[in-house]
């Protein structure tokens, strides 16, 4: 059990911290944010993304062969914009699937 004058050193060091971060903001990277606006404001792909996903690739029910066939196509794409080690996870793997018929 902690004592009280445990206690108030506790909250003094608690306090210290506190006020010695206080005030200190980050360091912005004002270029990098730049590249960022431009890129997800000129050439973003999210609409088109997202209108492939649900117009295209449809509904994808637990295990069933649509949700096959959209995780084929998420990791193809992800290695096509240029990222490694992509892996289609197992999902529910105890045997029962759902197709919609």
């Amino acid at each position: 059990m902690m004592t009280t004058r445990g206690k108030a050193l506790a909250a003094m060091i608690l306090i210290a911290f506190a006020v010695l971060s206080f005030g200190q903001q980050p360091k912005i990277d004002l270029e990098a944010v730049a590249k960022i606006r431009e890129e997800g404001f000129q050439r973003s792909r999210v609409m088109d993304i997202v209108g492939y996903i649900t117009d295209v690739l449809g509904a994808r029910l637990t295990l069933s062969a649509d949700m096959k066939r959209a995780q084929a196509w998420a990791k193809a794409e992800m290695e096509r914009i240029g990222l490694v080690n992509t892996a289609i996870e197992p999902f529910m793997d105890y045997g029962v699937s759902w197709d919609n018929e």
